[in-house]
């Protein structure tokens, strides 16, 4: 049994919205992966360099995703991008990308991802969304390299569950499509029309391994969506204006305009740090002096 756990509609603290983010080709493509431009968004908390990234077409990438913590070398200041990414670590990486907030479970449902896993409360958030799935042998193959076509089916998945848009179709065809699993077909044909993923010399390769770095690539790419996506929600405030006196609590409801399922969690903040604190349990710790913010 699993329970899910996520930030709550309706939170007690105050002031000020904002949102939180919520849901490669092997060596021989890699070059061919065009580097899109990323969007307008938060930077990067630090800088982070790698030795061994030197000229790569994923050094941007891997620099920002380090920056933002949102991905980690591999020890010896080291990144390691031609190392292949397994099931389990593509699950850490969109986990934190998209913002989804990982699960906390009773009892391991997958014999190779034991409750007591670093990578458990990532593949068991997405496994509860429908994200990732499964073997027969209720295992994962957490392990086991991410092939293309399995990258494209969980990426898939994903923008449905994060409530992200279908981009129009490019009607892109691969010369190797036919090699593509049946179950797969769907889902590369969407994260090619997303330019998520993309195939070189006019083949797809769905059987090819995933690196470190096409995986950082694509990462950053979903993180760009998300932050498109963020800059584009109508959401609406049960309140427009909050007064709260030292040891008062006040609850705020936050809802997309339109009544749907918000895309992301609500987080309150402050705007001066002399105004106050907002705590990891949803309440505020007023600041000394009586003012005001937004």
């Amino acid at each position: 049994m699993r329970k899910r756990k996520f930030g709550s509609k309706v939170l007690s603290a105050c002031l000020l919205l904002s949102t939180l983010l919520v849901q490669a080709v092997p060596p021989l493509y890699a070059k061919s992966e065009p580097e899109q431009a990323a969007q307008p968004g938060k930077t990067a908390q630090e800088t982070v360099e790698f030795t061994d990234l030197g000229n790569s077409y994923a050094k941007k990438a891997v620099t920002r995703l380090a920056g933002l913590q949102l991905i980690n070398g591999q020890g010896d200041g080291r990144f390691y991008p031609q190392n292949t990414m397994s099931r389990q670590d593509i699950a850490v990486l969109l986990t934190k990308v998209v913002g989804l907030q990982p699960a906390e479970m009773e009892q391991a449902v997958f014999a190779d991802v034991p409750k007591e896993s670093p990578y458990a409360s990532f593949v068991y958030g997405l496994a509860d969304l429908g994200v990732i799935n499964g073997r027969s042998d209720q295992t994962l193959g957490g392990a086991d390299p991410l092939t293309r076509q399995d990258l494209a089916v969980i990426l898939a998945r994903l923008m449905k569950v994060s409530g992200l848009p279908k981009a129009a179709s490019q009607n892109i065809v691969y010369s190797d499509a036919a090699q593509i699993a049946d179950y797969a077909k769907a889902a590369v044909e969407e994260v090619s029309n997303q330019r998520w993923m993309q195939g070189a010399q006019g083949k797809f390769n769905p059987a090819g391994t995933v690196t470190r770095a096409e995986a950082a690539v694509i990462a950053e790419r979903v993180l760009d969506a998300r932050y498109q996506q963020a800059e584009q929600v109508d959401f609406t405030l049960g309140k427009s204006q909050l007064s709260l006196l030292a040891g008062t609590s006040e609850q705020l409801e936050v809802k997309q305009a339109k009544g749907d399922k918000l895309p992301f969690t609500p987080i309150f903040a402050f705007d001066r740090p002399e105004l106050g604190t907002v705590l990891a349990d949803e309440h505020s710790l007023p600041g000394r002096l009586p003012e005001k913010g937004i």
